[in-house]
């Protein structure tokens, strides 16, 4: 055989091995799946349908329509809060998430979102709020100046060695202001902004709960643009609020029931819709 023969015969050789090559890098990739998820991501399919976390497009929402009027309503009422609350699973958060884009929208307000758990206390809850309003309230120390005369000053402890009577003095102290409802109530009375507070069942102490109850109830009698909404899992609303009385008329409830078919239809639809398929 010639050269020429012997050359187009590795050459041959060397496609097939290639080919092979190819075919396992392939079967291998699928093995894992990398195939099927390439495709999936560029059908966007899950930006469409978001089973596993909340909505916050109004335009994702469906069969809600009263919901989302009501909440919106009560938050641009003057002395009216927001109680949601109903199963697991039935769209608290997203219904949450789509009212408070739709204030944020039109009033221009802020909003803060707290998601609790079993740590948390009323103090946590606002601590972003309150730390915009009033930052010395969670500060661990505090400084102050005091003029001691000769005779040992104010009481308030021995000098610092070294200064002289009858001079200025700074000392530092740890910060006890307690943050009660009504300490809130004050610094948040002049705030406009918005606290969401979600998985408010998941909050351990009943106190906590009557003190956000309370909180509602101090900015309510005060006239403060500041607007609160719970959302939790529930049966009731007094089972929420740890039934707290003198909120009741203060906070509004919205228990949202599980969807119907045909909105659940209209969801499968529309989104099948915007990535250009269709079920049979």
């Amino acid at each position: 055989m010639g050269r020429g023969g012997r050359a187009k015969r590795a050459k041959r050789r060397t496609v097939k091995a290639a080919g092979r090559a190819r075919q396992s890098e392939a079967q291998f990739q699928d093995l894992f799946g990398f195939e099927r998820e390439a495709k999936i991501a560029s059908s966007n399919v899950r930006n469409v349908f978001t089973p596993h976390q909340p909505i916050s497009e109004v335009n994702l929402l469906f069969g809600r329509t009263d919901e989302i009027r009501n909440l919106v309503e009560t938050l641009n009422t003057p002395g009216q809060h927001v109680l949601l609350y109903g199963e697991r699973g039935v769209g608290k958060s997203s219904l949450a998430n789509v009212a408070s884009n739709l204030v944020l929208q039109m009033l221009q307000s802020k909003i803060y979102i707290k998601r609790c758990d079993q740590s948390d206390t009323f103090e946590s809850i606002l601590h972003e709020p309150l730390s915009e309003a009033r930052p010395e309230l969670y500060q661990s120390e505090v400084s102050a100046t005091e003029s001691s005369s000769k005779h040992g000053g104010l009481g308030a402890g021995p000098i610092d060695a070294g200064r002289e009577r009858g001079r200025e003095v700074t000392r530092t102290y740890p910060n006890r202001v307690s943050i009660s409802p009504s300490t809130a109530g004050r610094a948040l009375a002049d705030m406009d902004g918005l606290l969401v507070v979600d998985e408010f069942d998941a909050i351990r102490e009943d106190s906590d709960k009557g003190r956000v109850s309370e909180l509602i109830k101090q900015l309510s009698d005060g006239a403060s643009p500041f607007k609160i909404m719970v959302v939790g899992i529930a049966a009731s609303a007094s089972e929420l609020t740890a039934a707290h009385p003198s909120v009741q008329r203060n906070l509004r409830e919205t228990k949202l029931r599980r969807m119907e078919v045909g909105e659940l239809r209209e969801i499968v639809t529309v989104g099948a819709e915007a990535i250009g398929i269709s079920f049979k």
